[in-house]
């Protein structure tokens, strides 16, 4: 491990200032993207492309308040195509970002009369990441 990793304070923040790109993290971090991509697999048994995902999808749950539409977000997020945004999205949640953003009992507090099962917690933005805090 390179002494450049130490002067990483925060991967979440870092990859959000890179816009979730890992070419732009690795520049960020003066290495190649091959060496960073290496370096997340030793130390955190992650896979780069996968750990960004992830972090781009616990996002997304905050942009999904009422102000922004989907495909809004997902370009915010760097996804290539609303479809794509999604698709992922629906894959790791089980409900597609539209669900997500009615069930928000601050935008529409009737939808959990309608659909009380889509019930989904909001953990504060630290808790988000906290699995991925290095």
């Amino acid at each position: 491990m390179g002494a450049w990793s130490y002067r990483v304070k925060s991967w979440p923040d870092l990859a959000r200032s890179a816009h979730y790109s890992s070419l732009n993290l690795a520049n960020a971090c003066g290495v190649s993207q091959r060496h960073l991509q290496r370096h997340f697999q030793q130390v955190y048994r992650l896979k780069l492309r996968e750990w960004i995902c992830e972090l781009r999808l616990c996002d997304a749950r905050h942009f999904l308040d009422g102000s922004r539409s989907i495909k809004q977000v997902a370009f915010l997020l760097g996804f290539k195509t609303s479809n794509h945004f999604n698709r992922e999205f629906k894959r790791k949640f089980g409900v597609t970002p539209g669900k997500f953003a009615q069930s928000n009992p601050d935008i529409n507090p009737q939808f959990h009369q309608v659909f009380p099962t889509l019930r989904t917690p909001y953990p504060q933005r630290n808790s988000d990441l906290g699995a991925f805090r290095y």
